[in-house]
């Protein structure tokens, strides 16, 4: 009777060596799942398609803005495919390089077509000039940069380089116009500081010239003693009154 109550003690401390070690190796198979319920996201390099410049050496390689589970950003405006940089690459030397790496962006759009829009060149190097739409500043406050912020328009050469913003900062370019013949940049844009909320229905257009000789900083068209008068001038002859 002794030697099987000797063997039973045995035989359960046995058994409960066994449940411990599969209870460690149980733990120890997915340590991140004991640790989050949810997988975490990783980021990856996307390459966009790549699109040459008016026929020459030079192709722009956009890096798309997505991560693995969705998009990146939360579009309020069309599909459009943002990006939050480009490669400039010379196919002929194959050297390369980024549009800008100091700053966060967001792209709204480029312009790589002539027929899209006016072609322009630098008066310096006589090179036909690229255009940007690009988010650099959490205008609204709301603590990330987005399609809901201001976009301002930039420009570079053929070789992505002289990467430059012409719009005033802080102002939404709606529309732009280039009038090739004075080498000056027409902008429509809205003030969004202070954590402006975009609507399209109400807010106050300015209109902004830049020159592309001088390049000084960006500026109203008209002075506000002349936008006063103007509107006074409307409210007097299409007040509901008339």
């Amino acid at each position: 009777m002794h030697k099987i109550i000797v063997l039973m003690l045995l035989l359960a401390a046995c058994c409960g060596c066994n449940n411990n070690g599969s209870e460690k190796i149980e733990q120890t198979k997915n340590p991140a799942q004991k640790q989050s319920g949810t997988p975490s996201t990783q980021m990856r390099l996307i390459f966009g398609q790549p699109a040459q410049l008016d026929s020459s050496i030079y192709v722009m390689i956009p890096l798309e803005l997505k991560r693995d589970q969705g998009s990146f950003i939360t579009k309020s405006r069309g599909d459009d495919n943002y990006s939050w940089n480009i490669i400039f690459l010379n196919t002929e030397t194959q050297k390369y390089h980024l549009l800008d790496s100091g700053r966060k962006m967001l792209i709204r759009s480029y312009d790589i077509d002539q027929a899209a829009t006016d072609v322009i060149t630098s008066h310096k190097t006589g090179d036909r000039l690229l255009f940007y739409s690009v988010t650099t500043d959490d205008t609204n406050k709301d603590g990330k940069i987005d399609n809901d912020d201001a976009e301002y328009l930039f420009t570079s050469d053929k070789e992505g380089n002289n990467f430059k913003q012409i719009s005033p900062p802080n102002f939404d370019v709606r529309s732009w116009k280039v009038i090739k013949e004075t080498h000056k940049i027409l902008m429509y844009a809205v003030n969004m500081q202070n954590g402006h909320k975009r609507d399209y229905e109400k807010d106050e257009i300015v209109p902004f010239i830049y020159d592309l000789k001088s390049g000084a900083p960006s500026h109203p068209i008209f002075s506000d003693h002349f936008v006063d008068e103007t509107k006074t001038l409307f409210d007097a002859q299409w007040s509901e009154k008339q």
